[in-house]
């Protein structure tokens, strides 16, 4: 049995086993075991810890970029000028993306509207392209444009 150790901010840590033998690297819960022993999974020599990776569940600064340049390439009135203040307001890219998913379900564009430059209008703009990149449905700034029969 292997266990994932998940820390409080709920990274991922996996241990790194190396066979003494031929080197082969594993994770431990890759590595098979022998009467309690780690062994090599191709010589079945024993294995030593040799480290332990941390991988961030958080979103990567590549994936955020990206997304800046969706709502500005997509939301009517956002520039360089925005791009570059919601850069300023947010930490990472998880509160960016959790904030404008609260106000896209929501209608609620507060937080978006503390924004430097950001009025009601942009900050439902915003929320309505993010929404479309990713995917988010039955948003209160949608259902405003439902066309009645």
């Amino acid at each position: 049995m292997s266990f994932t150790l998940t820390d409080n901010d709920g990274n991922i840590t996996k241990e790194i086993w190396s066979c003494t033998e031929c080197m082969w690297l594993s994770t431990k819960s890759h590595c098979p075991s022998e009467d309690g022993q780690i062994v090599c999974g191709l010589c079945r020599s024993p294995c030593e810890q040799t480290s332990t990776v941390t991988e961030s569940t958080t979103m990567p600064e590549f994936k955020y970029r990206d997304l800046l340049s969706v709502v500005k390439e997509s939301a009517s009135g956002v520039g360089g000028s925005t791009i570059g203040a919601i850069d300023e307001h947010f930490e990472n890219g998880d509160e960016f993306v959790d904030s404008v998913k609260e106000c896209y379900q929501s209608g609620n564009y507060g937080s978006l509207t503390q924004i430097s430059g950001v009025g009601e209008a942009t900050a439902e703009n915003i929320a309505l392209a993010l929404a479309e990149e990713e995917d988010w449905e039955g948003g209160v700034a949608e259902s405003s444009f439902a066309l009645s029969a």
